[in-house]
C-alpha cells in the first residue's frame, strides 16, 4: 500500500508519525504489524518516542535533557500520516533507547 509521498509500506516496514495530542504533539517510531487496505490503515507496534527529564548540570543547575525513550503501544493510524524510516535511524533509536 502506498502513501500520498509514494512510499509503499508492507509489513515489517519501519514508520514515523508526528501527531496533535492534546495540547501537545506526539511523536514515534514503530514497525508495520498487519495492514488493512479496505481501511487504508496500518497495526504499528510503536517501539521508540521521545522522551525529556530534568537534570542538574555541573553548576547545579537543572536543565531539561531530551532522550529517546523505548516504548510497547498499538496503534492503527491511516498510512497517508506514516512515513518510512531509515535502518540508520532505528539502528541509531535501539542503540540510544532507554527504557524507563
Amino acid at each position: 500500500m502506498d502513501n500520498w509521498l509514494g512510499q509503499t509500506f508492507d509489513v515489517g516496514t519501519w514508520v514515523y508519525r508526528g501527531a496533535r495530542d492534546g495540547n501537545t504533539s506526539s511523536y514515534k517510531v514503530g514497525v508495520i504489524k498487519s495492514i488493512n487496505v479496505d481501511k487504508g490503515t496500518a497495526r504499528v507496534n510503536w517501539q521508540f518516542a521521545p522522551g525529556h527529564m530534568w537534570q542538574r548540570n555541573r553548576f547545579n543547575d537543572e536543565v531539561l535533557v531530551a532522550f529517546v525513550e523505548r516504548i510497547d503501544s498499538n496503534g492503527s493510524p491511516t498510512i497517508e500520516t506514516l512515513v518510512k524510516v531509515d535502518q540508520d535511524v532505528v539502528d541509531y533509536l535501539n542503540v540510544n533507547a532507554k527504557q524507563l
